[in-house]
């Protein structure tokens, strides 16, 4: 597990926008950070082997298997915000981070791919393969993203893993 910061002050992570401006302007760019960086904590898992079949066909399946992305609820507060219209901040509309990165975490995501290889010799110590591939083999319809903004739409998917798709190719050692 490993522990992970920003403290670049960048306006965007994961492709969410916690900040509004590249350089810390205000206190709210230190809004549930610890001393403005993001900490949280992340893993992934990921098993793979090979086994030769008869005519010496290669098969090599892989597991991934990873945590979820961390995530806080954010909000868009404007000079709207406060009492009868005061009260709120006075430069405009900023993006403050409500909690913690990691207070939430989207899905695990568990991806499983599979390949195929089978190589033939050719003359002066040359060979060509062909090989098949499977991604997403379980077709996995995980969100790989989601909308962290407060609103209609927090928590909807912004990108989900693609459906199992295949390829094929060749390969020419020389």
């Amino acid at each position: 597990m490993s522990k992970r910061g920003n403290k670049d002050h960048s306006t965007t992570y994961f492709g969410q926008s916690p900040r509004s401006v590249v350089t810390p302007s205000t206190q709210n760019d230190f809004i549930n950070t610890d001393d403005g960086q993001f900490v949280f904590s992340m893993w992934t898992a990921k098993i793979n082997g090979s086994y030769e079949f008869p005519w010496q066909i290669r098969v090599t399946p892989a597991l991934r298997y990873q945590s979820g992305q961390p995530y806080g609820r954010t909000i868009l507060a404007s000079a709207a915000y406060g009492v009868g219209g005061t009260g709120g901040i006075n430069y405009g509309t900023q993006r403050i981070l409500m909690e913690p990165i990691g207070t939430r975490t989207q899905d695990d995501i568990a991806i499983f791919d599979v390949r195929a290889e089978k190589y033939f010799n050719l003359p002066s110590n040359r060979r060509v393969g062909v090989f098949f591939d499977v991604y997403n083999l379980a077709n996995s319809g995980a969100f790989q993203n989601i909308n962290w903004a407060s609103g209609a739409t927090f928590e909807q998917p912004t990108a989900i893993v693609p459906p199992t798709i295949a390829r094929f190719g060749m390969k020419f050692d020389w």
